[in-house]
């Protein structure tokens, strides 16, 4: 009678173990789409076994997630009209390049590996190699996550050159602070650039832009404070012809607060001349009282005989769907450090996962000692280093 009931036994554990060794086997690959048929008698190993599943439906919610999420940022990413990227500076590469290479500038995915790793130093124009490593060696020893910026040109693929407007910024930093990772998007402003320089070469083939372009033109009078303000410069903030006169004092007015200072900083800087171009961007009030972002650039034209500037030419530039696309950058930034996030709780739990499957082995090997049996699983690995069956 004993030994009949002992071999009822074994008979109902191996029943279990065949249920359980397929699905935690699975489980152990990554392979969460299965579950453990759980018998209708309720016995020992039936919580288990509704355990294990319950842990299986979690982390196939997480692995659909970290999908979707990774099919948002692709399409994001994909569609961008700009040069979008990751660069790991201890693997000297990157580890993420959106299509905007090869869109912007010709070159194909092989082609830019051919080049290693510093195929930006070989593409960029040689007097703008200087600045472009500065401006790299200020992003990588960066203690905070500002937003660095660059102006340089490229080469295209066809032997031309091409200026690009890039944003660069810490990603992902080591444990001793130190930066990690990068990440940057770069937009080609090449039209924009090209279309700004024709302009100030003569006031002449000035106002043949201005009427090409919609640029709107002002011409400043530093002695008195006047501005002369063509119809397309108040047409940008939605005004009719001659809506108004403008000075220095109501064009400040209608700078957006948060403008002010560094608008002012770059004009002051440059009639002072410490920096040698006047090129800054900030927004102003259009008539219904909302705000338009605007390029502004300019130079002096006269002087005094003390060299003191008299009189400054400039453009402004509707850049509002520039800014909408470099949002989109910080949004693209934002969901890639959420799906960091996701990933480093999916490792956590991918940790606590091995631990309770060396929990199940050990439980299993224990019931196969029990019943006389060699131990299926082999979990010296534990103390040794060794790799489990």
């Amino acid at each position: 009678m004993e030994n009949q009931k002992m071999h009822a036994y074994q008979e109902y554990v191996q029943r279990r173990l065949d249920l359980l060794t397929p699905i935690l086997k699975q489980y152990a690959m990554g392979d969460f789409t299965e579950k453990i048929p759980v018998p209708d008698e309720q016995d020992e190993f039936t919580e288990l076994m509704v355990s294990i599943n319950l842990m299986g439906e979690d982390f196939q919610k997480i692995l659909k997630d970290l999908e979707d999420q990774q099919a948002l940022l692709d399409a994001i990413t994909n569609t961008s009209p700009a040069m979008i990227y990751v660069y790991d500076l201890e693997k000297q590469r990157d580890i993420f390049m959106n299509s905007g290479l090869e869109i912007l500038l010709g070159y194909s995915t092989q082609e830019v590996e051919e080049m290693g790793s510093e195929w930006f130093v070989t593409l960029i124009h040689p007097e703008d190699l200087a600045p472009a490593l500065e401006f790299r060696k200020k992003v990588e020893n960066a203690l905070t996550d500002q937003v660095f910026e660059l102006q340089c040109r490229m080469k295209h693929k066809d032997g031309s050159w091409h200026t690009f407007h890039g944003n660069e910024r810490p990603f992902r930093r080591n444990p001793d602070g130190s930066v990690l990772q990068k990440i940057g998007i770069a937009l080609d402003i090449s039209e924009e650039i090209a279309a700004a320089n024709a302009l100030l070469e003569s006031e002449d083939r000035l106002r043949l832009a201005i009427d090409a372009s919609k640029l709107g033109v002002f011409d400043f009078d530093l002695l008195t404070g006047e501005v002369n303000i063509s119809d397309e410069w108040l047409a940008m903030l939605d005004y009719e012809p001659n809506a108004f006169r403008l000075n220095f004092e109501s064009w400040v007015k209608m700078l957006h607060p948060n403008d002010v200072e560094n608008t002012l900083q770059v004009y002051q800087d440059y009639v002072t001349g410490k920096i040698p171009a006047y090129q800054v961007e900030f927004r102003m009030q259009k008539k219904d009282g909302t705000y338009r972002w605007i390029l502004a650039t300019g130079r002096v034209l006269s002087r005094d005989a003390e060299g003191n500037p008299t009189r400054m030419l400039g453009t402004h530039m509707n850049i509002d769907e520039r800014k909408k696309r470099e949002e989109t950058f910080a949004n693209y930034t934002r969901q890639l450090e959420e799906a960091n996030q996701r990933m480093r709780t999916f490792n956590r739990l991918a940790v606590g996962r091995e631990n309770k499957m060396i929990e199940l082995k050990q439980e299993v090997n224990a019931l196969s000692e029990e019943l006389g049996r060699k131990p299926p699983y082999r979990l010296d690995f534990i103390n040794e280093g060794g790799t489990g069956k």
